[in-house]
């Protein structure tokens, strides 16, 4: 048997041994108890942001609920030109909203100050969630120009475009008299063509408002995460059909100059 200084080398190597898985045990532990904070306050997120939403629909005051002229603009960051896509898109247009802008620029913290703007008193910041490279929940805290002091007045920089765009339709269900819409899917509609009038500055009339009821009771009764989902495939369409808008655009345009240089 071994003898050191402190008595018997093996137990003492033993004693070492449990230490460290105890240590293990705790790191383990404490990372677990940060995951499981992490998904609770992300829970509570999306709670906030699907009673939000539930209100602004039973109400008629969702933003795609609301017909427009056109003169309307994207939410975007000035400071690197961004702007968001996805649920961002349609939450910073919410947040708009119900602060009572028709400012459509968005700060961060940091911007705010490296420019010496203020916040005004009381002023909340909106709140975005995303994940970090190690998986992580992370939290953006933004401000819209409304909320700013000391910030140049917003100018357009679009024209209102009376072009027509074509429609997303809502895809049905059930066959003959008994057709109808998925109350997912009139959400999704309204959304999608809500995005591209406001990308392409167009009018916008809602098709879903007669599907209110409907569609305010399946938010009731999904989970949180459907509106984001739904949010998320809405901008997704949107996008292609702006895309394919500004393709034909361009394909006209090529086919006007080829036409311009033939001589008669």
């Amino acid at each position: 048997m071994q003898e050191s200084f402190y008595g018997d080398k093996s137990a003492l190597d033993q004693k070492q041994q449990t230490f460290a898985r105890l240590e293990a045990m705790k790191e383990k532990a404490s990372e677990q108890d940060r995951v499981d904070a992490d998904v609770k306050k992300f829970e509570a997120f999306r709670a906030k942001v699907k009673q939000s939403v539930t209100n602004l629909v039973a109400t008629g005051n969702a933003p795609w609920l609301k017909s427009h002229d056109g003169n309307i603009e994207p939410s975007y960051f000035p400071e690197t030109q961004y702007v968001p896509q996805g649920f961002s898109a349609v939450w910073f247009k919410i947040r708009e909203q119900e602060l009572g802008s028709n400012d459509p620029r968005w700060y961060s913290r940091k911007d705010v100050f490296s420019h010496g703007y203020h916040i005004c008193h009381n002023e909340k910041a909106t709140i975005m969630s995303f994940r970090a490279a190690d998986d992580s929940i992370k939290y953006n805290y933004y401000w819209n120009a409304s909320q700013l002091t000391g910030i140049p007045p917003y100018e357009k920089t679009y024209t209102v475009s009376n072009e027509q765009v074509p429609l997303y339709r809502p895809a049905t269900i059930g066959q003959g008299h008994d057709k109808t819409y998925h109350p997912q899917e009139t959400l999704r509609a309204d959304l999608t063509n809500y995005l591209v009038s406001v990308q392409t500055h167009t009018p916008y009339e809602p098709h879903g408002l007669k599907r209110i009821e409907q569609v305010k009771d399946y938010l009731e009764k999904s989970n949180s995460g459907v509106f984001f989902f739904t949010a998320k495939t809405a901008s997704d369409t949107a996008k292609k059909i702006v895309g394919n808008l500004s393709e034909r655009a361009n394909q006209q345009e090529k086919s006007v100059e080829k036409t311009a240089g033939i001589e008669f």
